[in-house]
């Protein structure tokens, strides 16, 4: 990065991991995997970036791709909505600790649920119902990306 004077990383990465009622997850390996992979290495590579950047000088702006899931209390979606509780705690924190860097959370409302559909069973009805209820209106990424390309200085 060198000579970079702007960076923009938005995080989105990560998986939904075991569905169904937490006492059911599958092994203590399976629950590990799923930490390592949704919480330790976003939260590793936003430390790295975030150093990086307030080091260099460089206007930084990180977003992290949020979910209804980290407010929200819906069953057999625990794995997923510690994830993402984890992550947003961690960025809010960041934010108040390095003003230097801009950090945002960042949800864009509900999503198409469709390919778990094949894994759908009565109790996990959540996965339909969500999208085709539209409990949160669903702004673009127009909205998110539109403010962070336009300003050379986001407020902070």
């Amino acid at each position: 990065m060198e000579g970079c004077e702007r960076l923009i990383f938005i995080n989105k990465a990560g998986t939904i991991g075991h569905l169904g009622p937490c006492i059911d997850s599958p092994s203590f390996q399976d629950m590990r995997a799923n930490v390592d992979l949704n919480i330790t290495s976003c939260l590793w590579t936003l430390v790295k970036l975030a150093k990086y950047a307030k080091e260099h000088g460089i206007d930084a702006t990180i977003v992290n791709i949020s979910s209804l899931m980290a407010i929200a209390d819906l069953p057999t979606f625990g794995m997923y909505s510690a994830g993402k509780v984890a992550r947003d705690k961690y960025h809010t924190l960041l934010a108040k600790e390095t003003p230097s860097v801009t950090t945002l959370n960042y949800a864009p409302g509900p999503l198409s649920y469709t390919h778990l559909r094949a894994h759908e069973t009565p109790e996990h009805l959540v996965c339909r119902l969500l999208p085709e209820k539209h409990i949160l209106s669903n702004p673009s990424s127009t909205s998110l990306l539109s403010p962070l390309l336009l300003s050379t200085s986001p407020a902070r």
